[in-house]
């Protein structure tokens, strides 16, 4: 497990009743929300390494140290100091930054990805709190997820429709591989994939850097990536 999972796990565990709490952390409010809260401000003071080694101290468990020799704090601080209005963030960069920071760690998005497809709102709750320090309801998330369109150019919108209709054609053809391949942006599959795709290979714009600038250097390939792994979207703004 890495250092975020421990995290997640405790701040689950503390605030259900299933792991102790810390030394010096009280936690404080009646619903679950506002325990939430509570915990995770204590808890960023303590920051995440510094929590979780305090949660497995009152568990009386030893965690290996490579778990905390592989954290680098300073690439998620770096990356939440860099978008606009990080400290108090508007809702739009809120929602950028909690796909940003699950982007950099596997066990985050999976996480990401379990709570969403479960709807289990409050530890989608915690994950955003840990990330955008701030609030964020999983359905405007998901609703805004699923309309990148409506905000985009012309170009970037017929071409996130295209690629999202690929992706779901190779899915059902069973070529998984390939479309795995795409969303990572993998050039040579893209300019070998637009060579025998009906839905590319006579349209002269639908270059690679077509492809990379406007669907992968946005957040299209998360999303499909969790539709693909059952997450369901508004009815609104489905994609599937």
């Amino acid at each position: 497990m890495t250092l975020w999972e421990y995290y997640l796990q405790y701040t689950s565990g503390v605030l259900d009743g299933s792991k102790p709490c810390p030394t010096g952390i009280t936690i404080e409010g009646t619903d679950e929300m506002a325990r939430a809260a509570s915990l995770l401000t204590q808890a960023e003071k303590l920051g995440m390494d510094g929590f979780v080694k305090a949660c497995a101290a009152a568990e009386g468990v030893e965690i290996p140290q490579d778990v905390f020799d592989d954290y680098k704090p300073q690439e998620i601080e770096a990356l939440l100091q860099q978008l606009p209005g990080a400290q108090e963030p508007q809702r739009d960069n809120a929602y950028a930054a909690l796909l940003d920071c699950c982007a950099l760690e596997d066990g985050l998005m999976q996480y990401l990805i379990e709570v969403l497809r479960t709807g289990d709102a409050e530890g989608f709750y915690r994950l955003a709190r840990v990330t955008t320090r701030t609030d964020v309801k999983p359905e405007a998330f998901l609703a805004w997820l699923g309309s990148l369109e409506d905000r985009a150019e012309p170009e970037e919108r017929e071409c996130a429709q295209i690629m999202d209709g690929c992706l779901r054609r190779l899915v059902q053809e069973g070529r998984g591989e390939v479309a795995a391949a795409l969303i990572s942006g993998d050039e040579q599959t893209f300019t070998a994939f637009r060579r025998e795709a009906p839905e590319l290979r006579n349209r002269p714009e639908a270059t690679v850097e077509w492809f990379l600038t406007h669907y992968v250097d946005t957040y299209y390939p998360i999303r499909f990536l969790l539709a693909a792994n059952g997450v369901e979207f508004p009815k609104s703004h489905k994609i599937n």
